[in-house]
């Protein structure tokens, strides 16, 4: 959609001029979820099935993130019963959970439905040779405070072999960076840091083949599509227990 079609006067217009069976949204604090919600409660939407997945935003360290805006909507949402039979879909047991203490007795139905990844990924063989008191770590993930990027780096600040930390994602939040960076500045000659952009989706696989490990300290995942792929490709994942990848 244009920016224009994203609007209050817009939206409920377009979703009204289409043949659907279900509408279903990814998000519940997008600005398309709250427009659609709210015309809804006002009767401007055909009163059809929607299907909400929140993908992981109940979840603490996602909701630690403009925590009053969020708190603001929730109890916005609850006083106006604007989830009033709109089912929810979660990925996990876990976000059922997360779901029913955030959002009690708000909306209908909690379908669990988890992730596929299904995406054919290219062949890699992994050529590193493990050294003794050193190691190649890789991020890769967006730049947000939700990754807990400065976790990392002030975990490594007290490791004392060598170790190359390269940091790849795009650059979500440059406030939050400006922070990483100061971090970086004041690391120990034994830690070498580089951030080195964004990575092509068909070159993932192929770059975490030249890592020893992943350092993902994140603050929650509701999957973690990269934590898989770190996997197939060989590359250990040193991950937070915000995910679902446990008792593997």
């Amino acid at each position: 959609l244009t920016p224009d079609e994203v609007s209050r006067s817009q939206l409920p217009r377009l979703i009204n001029s289409l043949n659907y069976d279900l509408l279903y949204m990814n998000s519940f604090f997008s600005r398309l979820t709250v427009y659609t919600l709210l015309a809804r409660r006002l009767g401007r939407l055909a009163n059809k099935p929607i299907l909400l997945a929140p993908r992981g935003e109940f979840y603490p360290g996602a909701l630690a993130l403009k925590p009053l805006r969020k708190k603001l909507y929730m109890r916005f949402a609850k006083q106006i019963n604007l989830l009033d039979g709109v089912d929810w879909q979660a990925s996990t047991a876990q976000e059922v959970e997360t779901i029913q203490t955030m959002m009690p007795d708000q909306g209908g139905h909690i379908y669990t439905a988890q992730n596929l990844n299904r995406r054919t990924l290219p062949a890699v063989e992994t050529k590193l040779i493990p050294k003794e008191n050193s190691a190649r770590l890789v991020f890769l993930s967006r730049i947000s405070r939700n990754k807990n990027l400065d976790y990392a780096l002030r975990a490594l600040k007290g490791v004392s072999g060598d170790v190359t930390f390269d940091i790849y994602g795009p650059m979500e939040d440059e406030r939050y960076w400006q922070e990483c960076e100061a971090l970086i500045e004041d690391m120990p000659a034994n830690i070498k840091i580089a951030y080195k952009g964004p990575v092509p989706a068909d070159q993932i696989t192929m770059t975490f083949s030249e890592y020893h490990g992943l350092l993902l300290p994140t603050a929650g995942e509701n999957f973690g599509h990269v934590i898989w792929e770190a996997l197939y490709a060989g590359c250990l994942p040193v991950i937070s227990d915000r995910t679902p990848w446990k008792d593997l």
